[in-house]
Order: C-alpha cells, then structure tokens, then sequence
C-alpha cells in the first residue's frame, strides 16, 4: 500500500473534511503518522501527485475525489448528510471534462487536409493551417465525424537530457501493446484563441493549458510557463490515407522543463510515469502508440521539438 495514501486516508478520515496535500501533511505530521523513511521537502507535491493518480486511475473506485481544484476528500463521506453539501459534490477535473468533449474545439476539413497534404511532404509549420476553412465543433461530435477532425498537438517534454515517458492501462484487449506513450495529448479549444493568438489559431496557449491542467501547476509558475524560450516551433504533420475521409493531422510541439520542479518531481512522484535519455530510442516500437512511434522513429522531428 502506497504511504502516502495511507497518511491521506487517515487524516481525512479524521478531521472529517476536504484538504490540500500540504495540510493533510501539515496535520499528519502533528499526529505523527509520517514514517521516518518519509522524508523531503517536497512531500506535499508527491502526496498532490499521488492523489491525483489514485484518481485518474481509479475512477469512481478510488477512495478519494476532489471537492475543488486541489482539494481532497474520502468518497466514504459522499453519502454522509452530516457532511455539508458542498463536500459532498465532486469536482470533475479539467482532464475529465476533455475526456467527455463537452467543449469546442478548433476543427479542419479532411478534404482540405488531404490537398495539403499532397503539397507538404514531412513536418511542416502550422502557418501553412491557416489558409484553411477551419471551424468551431464539439469534440465529442468530432470524434464520430467523417468530414472534421479537430485540432489536435502532442505536447512533447524535455528536462535536462531526458524526456518525458508514461504508461497507461490498455483501453481494450486490443490496446495492449500501445501502453506506453511520448508526451500529453490536448486539442486547441475555442478558448485557447484571443486577440493575440492569429499566427497559430490558439495552439500556444491550448498547450499551456493542457500543461497546467496535466500537472495542477500554481499560478506562481506561469511565467516560466509562457517563456517563449522553453517551446518549440510546433510542426504539423498529415496523416494521408487512401480514404480522403480518414485523412488527419497532428502537432508536435516540445517544452523544456528544467528549473520547473512542480513538473519534474510530479512526473518522479507519479508511478506511470518517468524521464528516458534523449535522444530516444526504442527496438520495439509496437508497444507505443502511432503518434509516440513517429516521433521515436524520426531524429530530426525528436531535434526539431528538443531546440
């Protein structure tokens, strides 16, 4: 049994309301249930991390939930009228509500992607997107869509030499060999686009949005965030098939994380997760999924994102 959820579950349990990782410490190490083997100063981050993984992995079985960005509470009580209302509601997280599509998302026709894609040969600059008749559609309808596919970029991460790597549970039986994946997926939505967003049609703060929402990162760390020197040019690639209908694109866009310890002890702290040496390679790449193949077979798109 992990530690952390240990401590978390019995401090919870026992003040019998929602706290922040860095409280449920606090009161843990006042009722001394913190092991001496338990030691660093970024405890709270790695309890933070911890929980939020329980959760993402969990679901609905895990024994914790949010009642707010941050906060966490024992889904034992959610059933307890002696707990006030507002405890008792879970707060779905930005990741889920991505997960459902219940937003607009920027969205390009196929047809318009396959010419494109006859023209541009490789990686190319989302420049090249916005002569596009592109719309705004629900996601979730995109995802059945033969005509639209949405705006989709692989947020790729890069910290002092390494990059980053996680591990997910196979969706299907079918899924099984592709558990492992480069990077974090997002869509660029109709609030990612604003006044100053017109060269790349929200893309920039679509991806440190989906930073931000991945990691749970504080506001104090937006400025490193928006560093323009830490990302690099997105590149676009068109996925061309015989069905001008199942034509697709994706963008790579890669971020430099070092210096930025709310990431970097996040991804140690997280059990699915972890950093490879890069330049990376892999023998074996039927164990990732197609985007992540295509960066691990290409080391010039692996450069392109890294500078």
């Amino acid at each position: 049994m992990d530690s952390y959820l240990e401590i978390a579950r019995a401090v919870l349990k026992s003040s019998r309301q929602p706290m922040s990782a860095r409280q449920i410490l606090r009161t843990a190490h006042q009722l001394q249930l913190v092991p001496r083997d338990l030691f660093g100063r970024t405890q709270h981050k790695t309890m933070q991390a911890r929980l939020a993984s329980d959760i993402l992995r969990h679901r609905s079985r895990s024994d914790f939930y949010r009642t707010g960005p941050g906060r966490f509470f024992l889904r034992m009580f959610q059933n307890d009228r002696n707990i006030p209302d507002r405890h008792r509601r879970e707060y779905i997280a930005p990741l889920r509500a991505a997960q459902l599509g219940r937003f607009d998302a920027v969205a390009f026709p196929r047809t318009e992607l396959a010419e494109l894609g006859f023209k541009l040969s490789g990686p190319f600059l989302v420049t090249e997107l916005l002569p596009l008749s592109w719309s705004l559609m629900r996601l979730f309808s995109l995802r059945k869509s033969r005509s639209h596919v949405p705006f989709r970029f692989l947020l790729v991460l890069f910290a002092d030499g390494q990059i980053f790597l996680q591990h997910r549970k196979p969706t299907s039986d079918g899924d099984i060999s592709h558990h492992s994946a480069i990077g974090i997926e997002g869509v660029v939505r109709r609030d990612d686009q604003s006044l100053f967003s017109p060269g790349d049609l929200g893309l920039a703060d679509a991806a440190a949005r989906t930073l931000f929402e991945h990691f749970e990162l504080p506001h104090h760390v937006r400025a490193s965030v928006r560093d323009e020197r830490r990302w690099s040019k997105p590149l676009a690639v068109i996925d061309r098939a015989h069905d001008v209908l199942e034509t697709d694109i994706l963008t790579y866009i890669g971020f430099q994380c070092a210096g930025i310890s709310e990431i970097t002890d996040a991804v140690e702290a997280w059990t699915a997760c972890e950093w490879i040496s890069f330049p990376a390679k892999f023998n074996d790449l039927s164990r990732f999924d197609k985007s992540s193949a295509r960066v691990l077979s290409d080391a010039e798109l692996q450069a392109a994102l890294c500078s």
